[in-house]
């Protein structure tokens, strides 16, 4: 009885903290959901694989104040298949961390004017993240798109996932002088509210989430998408790169992965791993999931072998990559499969490999 018993309290803690924490969210989150078409959607209405837009700033200002948190006027105008413009008031601002340091324009953060919405008879709900290209060149904007693929191959796994819009964006400065932005892609990322809506869960905010509440099946798909994607940029503990929502009338927690620039995947030339880690490259995969039972386990393995050739297929056919891009993700994503497909690969690198630091 000794030996049990101090698991039993810790179970019973977590049980505890877990239903806690979600009452207390439910309490104090009284945004109400979307009764009305968000911006979100709206821009997803528009025909074809991605939006034309024409998005004017002052691009010197943003570079120059691309450390600080503060917003400035911004118009974006989206250029309609049937050759009708649609105008948009907003605001931008930089968002993110490594990437303010090592890019000449880091993502940003858009804001659209909540009257404005109103009037044209969307929901209010007013801000998007986008991700633009780090610098001028295509080899920058393959990293976009080898990004948003990534979004992209999660939404095959489960509903549970940030959806993304792509767009084709041509950078206009509005003070007066060309900043030479290359007209390239870029991608909205779904409002986390949306994805609450969309799915019947709530955002659990500004709250930190340890170890074992997130080992559940939830969890472990989060731990082998990212593990697929070689991605090891993240932690539970501090919610880095990570957003959770819960089911309501449930304890579950629903961990919420974004920001791939440091997944092998996408192999950005700042990326590097973690010191602590002991890779060499972001290219060689570390599995950072909770060590559970091989029965629960194999059914996570099952779900991702049972999405392999809707993967293989989205990455071989995404019609924007160049050739290189192409054959970097599909060689991969092929060797994500290889390990899963070889019972000895597959214990070696997942079924043994976990509890690993960090993902407490």
């Amino acid at each position: 009885m000794k030996t049990y018993l101090p698991y039993f309290f810790v179970g019973l803690i977590l049980f505890v903290f877990r239903t806690v924490s979600f009452s207390q969210d439910e309490e104090a989150d009284h945004v109400q959901p979307a009764s009305k078409t968000t911006i979100f959607e709206h821009l997803q209405q528009e025909p074809g694989d991605y939006l034309h837009i024409v998005l004017e700033s002052d691009y010197k200002k943003l570079i120059q104040q691309k450390k600080e948190d503060e917003y400035q006027p911004a118009t974006l105008t989206i250029r309609r298949s049937d050759g009708s413009e649609e105008k948009w008031q907003t605001d931008i601002k930089p968002r993110g961390n490594m990437r303010r340091s090592v890019c000449e324009i880091p993502p940003i953060k858009i804001r659209f004017d909540e009257e404005q919405l109103l009037e044209r008879g969307l929901d209010k709900r007013s801000t998007l993240k986008m991700v633009i290209l780090c610098r001028n060149g295509n080899g920058y904007e393959q990293l976009v798109l080898r990004e948003y693929l990534a979004y992209k191959l999660y939404n095959l796994i489960t509903d549970h996932s940030f959806q993304v819009q792509l767009a084709k964006v041509t950078y206009l400065d509005a003070g007066g002088k060309d900043r030479g932005f290359d007209e390239s892609f870029a991608f909205f990322i779904e409002h986390p509210k949306d994805l609450a809506d969309r799915t019947e869960a709530s955002m659990l905010e500004h709250q930190r989430f340890g170890s074992r509440l997130m080992n559940t099946d939830a969890g472990e798909r989060f731990a082998m998408f990212q593990y697929m994607i070689g991605n090891t940029d993240w932690y539970f503990f501090n919610n880095h790169n990570v957003e959770v929502c819960g089911i309501p009338g449930t304890s579950d927690l629903i961990p919420l992965p974004y920001d791939f620039d440091y997944a092998g995947l996408v192999k950005s030339p700042y990326a590097v791993p973690h010191d602590r880690i002991g890779t060499k490259t972001v290219l060689e995969r570390y599995y950072q999931g909770y060590c559970r039972s091989e029965e629960e386990t194999m059914e996570t393995v099952q779900l991702f072998l049972s999405k392999k050739k809707e993967i293989m297929k989205m990455a071989s056919t995404f019609p924007y990559f160049a050739k290189y891009s192409r054959k970097h993700v599909t060689q991969y994503l092929s060797k994500f499969f290889d390990i899963l497909e070889t019972p000895r690969k597959l214990k070696q690198e997942i079924l043994w490999h976990c509890d690993k630091w960090p993902v407490r």
